[in-house]
């Protein structure tokens, strides 16, 4: 195995771990549906922790298949011009709401671009939010801003929850990063989301990081370059 790779065993033993509570609800409420006579009510109820089950071992396969293939050297990013705030509006646009925590928008007022793999920063923002819904305080508000410095453009999530310790912040994007948490046993996921994130974000010249603040405060930034005008003008 390459040097810094996770062990293949950890892998898999992480991997049958967390597939093998989905796969016990999926088997034993399907052998309820098929050996008893239910309630419509219940067949209804069951059919519907079923799909749940269903839909969160597709994502976690989904995750799994992509960390692979990051890991074997997946194609470089497609970076493309866009508007920064743009972006971050459609993807809110095509995204299921979290009932449990809303979303709030705080965008700069000016339009910017940058340059990014649309499909990448879908990507990242999906495992940003998955992640903040997580561990989120109940009912609490996530923010989700666009920012800018000197030479960068930033995309930041940010909300109350548990905080990290900042050695911990160090060590979350490593695969398969767990027990940083109080809450973690109860949370389903293999500890690969932040991973592909920040894998994700150096595939368009960027970087993700844990940005430490005080109190409850959790945020997760996306730093990505700004455009070069003076190259722009020369091309």
């Amino acid at each position: 195995m390459a040097r810094g790779r996770p062990p293949l065993r950890k892998f898999v033993s992480v991997l049958v771990h967390e597939l093998r509570t989905p796969l016990g609800v999926i088997q034993g409420f399907s052998e309820l549906l098929l050996t008893r006579a239910l309630p419509a009510d219940t067949v209804k109820e069951l059919a519907g922790d079923i799909h749940v089950e269903a839909v969160r071992m597709r994502k976690m396969l989904e995750d799994v298949r992509h960390f692979v293939r990051i890991r074997e050297g997946a194609g470089p990013a497609r970076l493309s011009t866009h508007y920064l705030n743009d972006l971050v509006r459609e993807y809110c646009a095509a995204s299921a709401a979290d009932s449990k925590h809303p979303l709030v928008l705080d965008l700069l007022e000016k339009s910017v671009k940058v340059e990014a793999d649309r499909d990448c920063l879908f990507q990242i923002l999906g495992h940003l939010l998955s992640n903040a819904g997580k561990y989120a305080d109940h009912d609490a508000e996530i923010s989700l801003s666009t920012e800018e410095d000197r030479d960068a453009l930033k995309v930041c999530v940010y909300y109350s929850g548990e905080p990290l310790s900042p050695a911990h912040g160090k060590k979350i994007f490593e695969p398969f990063a767990r027990g940083f948490h109080s809450r973690d046993k109860e949370i389903p996921g293999a500890g690969l989301g932040l991973t592909i994130a920040r894998e994700l974000s150096r595939s368009m010249k960027g970087r993700l990081d844990w940005v430490p603040v005080n109190g409850r405060l959790c945020k997760f930034c996306l730093t990505l370059p700004k455009i070069d005008r003076k190259k722009v003008v020369r091309n």
